[in-house]
This record gives C-alpha cells, structure tokens and sequence, in this order.
C-alpha cells in the first residue's frame, strides 16, 4: 500500500505540471490562420474588456473573453480599414461562414501566448473549478506523501502545486 500511494503521487503531480503545457503546444500547433478586414469591433463595458469582432469576409463574430489579470497587458484593438490576421483553433474551421462565434487567439500575431493560456484554464467556470479541485487534491497528496515518508520531492511539490493553485485563482 505504501508505494502504491507513493506511485499514484508522483503519477498525478507528474500529469498536473505537464497538463497545461503540453495542453498549450497541442493548442498552439492546431492554430490555423484567418485574414480579413475588420468592420464592426465591439469592446465590452466589464472590468477587463474584451472584443468581438466581424470580418467582411465571413459572417462569424470572432471573441476572446480573456477574463483574467494577463488580459490588461494585451494591447487595446483598432479597427482599421488593413487587413489584420489571427488564429482559430482547427476545429473551429468548420463553423466559418455559418454564422457562429468562433473564439479567436492572437490578434495581429500579438499576445498568443496569453490567449491560449486562457483558452486552456478559462473556458468555462466549471472547467476552472475542476482544475483548481485537482490541483488542490494533487496537493494534499504531496502533503500526506511528505508525512507519511518524509521525501523532500513531496515538500517541494506541494510548494509548486501550491503557487499553481494561487496562480489559477488570481490570473
């Protein structure tokens, strides 16, 4: 019993720290590019804004709704009579045309990184919470596994599960 708990820790913090990385290079690799000319741009009256757009070329309303702290560190959208590109995710190729939201990333080729990071952690109030319940599970495990056997991996991981808790809460 003893290294079957053991195990399953190292197996779950292992699976946790690589979730959203390995998550945001699948992501970022089926991103496929959309060009187009802007002519409506609606900015949100809420605390951190976010835009919709529409392009002449399609009849989609393309959306980020970065709702986190990362988003007041993106750079404000202007509409503008150039052609502007970004990125859907390759699933989403499908609705164009049709009249869908599709959600978009990278506007101008800016602030990838950061869309797809809120893609991952922030596509749904209950995607969020069960992420966080994980990582907190994750690290009571660690807590008990530093307990019981006394390893300094356990302590470190429940420092690093730690600030990924706090860091999903607050970004």
């Amino acid at each position: 019993m003893k290294n079957s708990l053991k195990s399953w820790t190292i197996m779950l913090s292992v699976i946790g720290i690589l979730y959203i990385p390995l998550t945001a290079l699948y992501r970022y690799n089926n991103l496929v590019p959309v060009t187009g000319i802007v002519t409506e741009l609606i900015k949100t009256r809420t605390r951190i804004p976010y835009y919709k757009f529409r392009l002449a070329q399609y009849d989609n309303m393309f959306y980020h709704p970065g709702r986190g702290t990362l988003t007041l560190f993106k750079d404000e959208l202007v509409q503008s009579d150039a052609p502007v590109e970004f990125y859907i995710l390759k699933g989403d190729t499908g609705k164009l045309n049709k009249g869908d939201e599709i959600l978009y990333m990278g506007y101008e080729n800016k602030d990838i990184g950061i869309d797809v990071f809120y893609s991952i952690t922030k596509p749904g109030l209950l995607i969020q919470f069960l992420t966080l319940i994980f990582y907190f599970t994750i690290m009571c495990l660690n807590a008990c596994c530093a307990y019981r056997y006394r390893e300094k991996w356990a302590e470190r991981l429940i420092v690093v599960y730690f600030l990924f808790f706090i860091l999903l809460m607050a970004l």
